[in-house]
C-alpha cells in the first residue's frame, strides 16, 4: 500500500465530512515481517518519523477544513501502537494554534486510537 500522503493525493483531498486514516504496515514490509518485528508489543522497536510526519500533515489539514479527524493503529506499524498513538498526539498538540484559530472547531480534540487486533497481546 502507498504511503498515507499518496493515497491521499489519489483521493483528490477528503471526500466526507469525517476522515479516517489508518497507519499502515511499515512500506516494503509484509504483514508476516512486520508482525514478527513488532512482537512481545511492549515497546517501539522502530519508529517511523516519516509516516508520523504524513500522519499530523494530514490530521492538521482534515481538522483544519472542519472534519472530525480518527487515526487507527496497530502494533505493526511500529511495534506498539498506544506509544505510537501518544508520540502522534504529542505531535499534533505543537500544532501552531495561531495558523488554527480562525476555523471555530479547530481546537476540538483530536481522537487517536489505538486498534487491538488478533496480533495483540493486550
Amino acid at each position: 500500500m502507498p504511503p498515507l500522503a499518496e493515497q491521499h493525493t489519489r483521493m483528490r483531498g477528503f471526500p466526507a465530512a469525517f476522515t479516517v486514516l489508518r497507519l499502515p504496515t511499515p512500506l516494503k514490509m509484509s504483514y508476516e515481517a512486520a508482525k514478527k518485528r513488532a512482537e512481545s508489543y511492549t515497546k517501539i522497536v522502530e519508529e517511523l518519523p516519516h509516516m508520523r510526519r504524513e500522519t499530523v500533515h494530514l490530521v492538521r489539514q482534515a481538522v483544519s477544513e472542519g472534519r472530525h479527524t480518527y487515526v487507527l493503529d496497530n502494533n505493526r506499524s511500529e511495534g506498539n501502537a498506544p506509544l505510537t498513538v501518544q508520540a502522534l498526539t504529542e505531535d499534533a498538540r505543537r500544532v501552531d494554534h495561531r495558523a488554527a484559530a480562525g476555523h471555530p472547531r479547530a481546537r476540538e480534540g483530536l481522537y487517536l486510537g489505538a486498534a487491538q487486533g488478533a496480533d495483540s497481546e493486550a
